[in-house]
Order: C-alpha cells, then sequence, then structure tokens
C-alpha cells in the first residue's frame, strides 16, 4: 500500500464521503477516488460500501481504519518532530572541548536563545577532539591545533596565554614571570601528549634548548592543577582555565607562550540549522570579549 493511497483511505473514512475527503486532502475527487479503487483492486478487498450520501465502511475497512489512525496519528507526530527541530524547538548538540570556561561562556548565551535544545559535553585533548568530531560522535568541539583542516570550518574564538602555575608555598609564588631556561630541572606536571598546551610547552623549550623535566602526566587539567596545588611539581595551562585552583600563575617572559582555541565542525555541516545557530551564538560571544 502506497502513503497516497492509505492518505485517501484514511481522509474517507474520517470524513465519510470522497468529496469531504477531496477537500480535507485539498485533491480533486477522482483522484481521492481512483487511489481508494486503486488500493481496493490491488488486495480484492471492499473497504466502502457506497451509497448516494455518501459511503459506509465495511468490515475490512472497519479493521484497516482502526491502524491507519494510529499509523496517521504517528505520521502527524512526525511532521510535528521536524517543525520544532526546524524551529531549533527540539534537538540534540552534542559538544566536545579542551576546557570548560571557554564553552560556559558560549553555552550560558545558547541555553537562554534555545532553551529546548538538548545539550551533551565531553572534555579531551585537542588531538581527541578533532577525532571526536571526525568520527561524528560529536557535533562541534572546541579546539587547539587542527591536523585535518580541510575538513574543518573553523571558527577562531580565542587566544589564550599559557602560563606556569606553582603551588603557593614555591619559590616563585611572588614572581610574576620567569624566563624560560629557569624551567630547566623543575619537577613537570605535565598534559599527556595530544595537549596543545603540552606541545606549546615543549615548541618553545625546543626553540630556547632547554631541557625539560616531566615528573608526572595527567590526562586532564584539573588533574593536573591539583597536583600542582599539591605541590607536585610546577605546571602548564591556559591562564583562562586555572579557575578557583589555590595555585600561583606565572608569565614566561621571553617565549611566545600563546595558543589559539578554535569551534570547528565539518565542513559540510556548517550551514546545518543547529551547527549555524551554536557558530552564530559564539560568534556574537567572541564579539563581547
Amino acid at each position: 500500500m502506497k502513503l497516497v493511497q492509505m492518505r485517501s483511505f484514511h481522509a474517507v473514512a474520517q470524513t465519510g464521503s470522497f468529496m469531504a475527503a477531496s477537500r480535507l486532502l485539498h485533491v480533486s475527487q477522482p483522484t481521492i477516488t481512483a487511489q481508494v479503487k486503486d488500493l481496493e483492486e490491488a488486495y480484492g478487498v471492499e473497504l466502502f460500501r457506497r451509497h448516494g450520501r455518501g459511503v459506509q465502511l465495511t468490515e475490512d475497512g472497519r479493521a484497516l481504519f482502526e491502524m491507519t489512525q494510529k499509523t496517521m496519528a504517528a505520521f502527524q507526530e512526525s511532521i510535528e518532530f521536524l517543525k520544532e527541530t526546524t524551529g531549533l524547538r527540539a534537538g540534540h548538540l552534542r559538544i566536545a572541548a579542551v576546557g570548560s570556561q571557554q564553552v560556559a561562556r558560549v553555552l550560558a548565551e545558547f541555553h537562554r536563545r534555545y532553551p529546548s535544545i538538548r545539550i551533551t559535553v565531553q572534555f579531551a585533548n585537542s588531538r581527541r577532539v578533532e577525532e571526536t568530531i571526525l568520527e561524528h560522535d560529536a557535533d562541534v568541539g572546541f579546539v587547539g591545533e587542527l591536523r585535518n583542516l580541510s575538513r574543518f570550518h573553523r571558527l577562531r574564538f580565542s587566544r589564550p596565554e599559557i602560563v606556569i602555575v606553582v603551588a603557593r608555598t614555591h619559590p616563585w609564588r611572588n614572581r610574576k614571570s620567569i624566563r624560560i631556561e629557569e624551567l630547566a630541572g623543575q619537577p613537570l606536571v605535565m598534559r599527556e601528549q595530544g595537549s596543545e598546551t603540552r606541545r606549546v610547552l615543549e615548541a618553545a623549550a625546543r626553540k630556547a634548548g632547554v631541557p625539560l623535566s616531566p615528573r608526572v602526566e595527567i590526562a586532564s587539567r584539573d588533574g593536573v592543577l591539583a597536583a600542582v596545588a599539591g605541590a607536585i611539581g610546577v605546571g602548564c595551562v591556559s591562564e583562562e582555565e586555572i579557575g578557583p585552583y589555590p595555585v600561583h600563575a606565572v608569565r614566561i617572559a621571553n617565549a611566545d607562550m600563546h595558543t589559539t582555541v578554535d569551534i570547528a565542525c565539518l565542513e559540510e555541516r556548517k550551514t546545518a540549522r543547529l551547527h549555524r545557530a551554536f557558530l552564530e551564538v559564539a560568534e556574537s560571544c567572541r564579539k563581547r570579549s
């Protein structure tokens, strides 16, 4: 049974006549009649008894009408869902991010504008965020350096400074800056391979010819900050992401310790309504910051 045949049958059964069904569906009466006739002939059944005042359902017709009522209700529900999604009154946005502060700034405004959109956020390093988007496990990402540039549409969101963090008992606790050479021999609490923060620090140290001494590797910015606060070693984080931890931030005076945070999605998905709305909100937040 074709969908148009089912709709025509259902409309006739619902209204009690072919004329009323044609008005309901905005289709000519001969078209409605032909579709119902084709349906009856295709399955060798009689669905209506015709009489002067209209039609009456046969036993088979009543049984089919009970089924089409459920089907048409589900069909209408599907249409309403799509309308809601088109108007951004429904949907699910999946975000992967390297840090929480940038995400929080955009999410607050996005939720204010689109309160019915469900949002989930996962955190990872830049390499994993990129992989998550490529694997279609996230829709958009807050990410540092991208390797597969041709696959992505990017919005430059911020350019945070990478700083050294120390415990409040550390000898550098009262200093505003250090030279990168002073990191030699310091016990470092490092992020895992794939972290943009780690890449920036290692590149700067390599350029200056400074050997680094990793003591602990932690796959979490919060973990690095907690370890530094506990005086396990010296850490390196984005200045935007220090948060409430009891640590002291020190700049590296003689090295470029900036990185970038982009909001990225797959190039072919940038015009999708949900993606486009999020990027527009992010752009407005970037301009205000």
